[in-house]
């Protein structure tokens, strides 16, 4: 009666901590007064667990309604700036016209100064598409997809050597990969972003590695693209997916919002986590 009386008073003592201290987990015992303590600690692992899945879908939650709210924002926005910006550059290219035919104008309006107006109305106009895109629904003309080959059409389509780099690209695919249900275009929209921002992330000489491979279930397709550029600080690491969240000098923030919805639209995953040693690990499930 003593021993017992002195387990069942220790084991409420400890369970006054787990209120104090949710995290906190009974001590493991021997004998009959071990089966109580772990039944605890069993049913207490399970509450955290349900807890913290509810917290991770009421946050994707808020941040689809956040979305929706912004999209419906920037499509309104997008479609009252598109038209004047159509008209003003269309006055431009005639002013430009009038100037190449009246040589005496060149004194007065130097050429460059209208290709610079040019070039920015382009931007603007790049920015007005990219917001137009992300504002609607993505539109999926889904078809059996190889994904080897839409990643190798991209990394055909980008100057990974461009300002003097010298970046190589090492390809680590599986053989025979199985069919995903995809929009290839779309698809390629992501690689051409994450490519993009891995081939920024390097200075001068460095390598990007892209890895595709089978999930151990067989039913999701993995895409690893690693590189050893700069790296993603870890404080910014939970709002990089954030519309118009940029930290480069002249990005609009919309590249990986976009590729991430795409990657959703397709019933995928996309997260970054710290590559082993330096740079970054950019990791993609998609559906077989």
């Amino acid at each position: 009666t003593f021993f017992m009386s002195n387990g069942i008073k220790s084991i409420r003592r400890e369970l006054d901590d787990t209120r104090k201290n949710p995290g906190y987990r009974l001590k493991q015992r021997g004998g009959w007064f071990g089966f109580i303590p772990a039944s605890i600690n069993q049913m207490l692992d399970l509450i955290e667990n349900e807890y913290n899945q509810r917290q991770e879908l009421e946050k994707k939650l808020q941040q689809k309604e956040k979305l929706a709210s912004l999209g419906k924002l920037i499509a309104g926005v997008a479609h009252e700036v598109k038209t004047p910006l159509a008209v003003i550059k269309m006055r431009v290219q005639m002013w430009q016209k009038h100037v190449l035919e009246n040589p005496d104008l060149q004194d007065k309006i130097e050429p460059d100064s209208i290709n610079l107006v040019l070039d920015e109305i382009n931007r603007l106009s790049a920015l007005v598409k990219r917001l137009v895109v992300f504002s609607r629904p993505i539109y999926k003309n889904l078809a059996p997809t190889k994904i080897n080959e839409v990643i190798d059409e991209v990394i055909s389509l980008i100057d990974f050597n461009e300002d003097g780099k010298k970046i190589i690209v090492e390809k680590q695919f599986i053989c025979d990969p199985p069919l995903i249900n995809a929009d290839s275009n779309s698809l390629k929209q992501v690689f051409i972003n994450l490519l993009t921002n891995a081939k920024e992330s390097i200075k001068t000489t460095g390598k990007i590695i892209i890895a595709s491979r089978i999930n151990k279930n067989e039913d999701h397709l993995i895409i690893e693209i690693s590189d050893d550029g700069l790296g993603i600080p870890n404080d910014i690491l939970g709002v990089i997916f954030d519309p118009f969240f940029t930290t480069k000098e002249h990005g609009t923030g919309l590249g990986l919002s976009i590729s991430n919805e795409i990657i959703i639209a397709h019933g995928g995953n996309i997260f970054f986590e710290k590559n082993k040693g330096i740079g970054t690990k950019c990791i993609i499930t998609l559906p077989v």
